[in-house]
Order: structure tokens, then C-alpha cells, then sequence
């Protein structure tokens, strides 16, 4: 369950922020990750997240707001 909600969470709204090439990209580190512990997926899974977290906290923030 931990690894689909961190399926949505990344990917799905990695979507929004990135062309499409680099969301498959971004997609198939993480599934990869996720699923088969792959060192190099993670890793730059890790750092997407990295970046990409503080855009959704950022944007969940604001939704609360209004």
C-alpha cells in the first residue's frame, strides 16, 4: 500500500510539472525502485522526489488556504 500511494503521489503529480519524456523517466526509476530495489532508480528517484515534494506541499498549502 506504502509503495502505491508513493506511486500516485510522485508520479501521478509528477505530471503536472514535467514534460512527458521526463515523467516516463521519472516513472520508470521509481516503479523500478519500488518494485525490483534498483540502486541507480532509486537514487534518482530519490532526488525527483527530492525536488518534487516541496512543489506538492507548496500547492497543498495554498489549496488549504482558499
Amino acid at each position: 500500500l506504502g509503495a502505491m500511494i508513493f506511486d500516485h503521489l510522485v508520479i501521478d503529480h509528477t505530471l503536472y510539472f514535467l514534460p512527458p519524456g521526463v515523467t516516463d523517466a521519472a516513472s520508470f526509476y521509481l516503479v523500478g525502485f519500488i518494485h525490483n530495489g534498483s540502486y541507480v532508480g532509486g537514487f534518482i528517484g530519490t532526488i525527483i522526489a527530492i525536488l518534487i515534494l516541496p512543489i506538492l506541499i507548496f500547492r497543498s498549502r495554498k489549496k488549504a488556504d482558499v
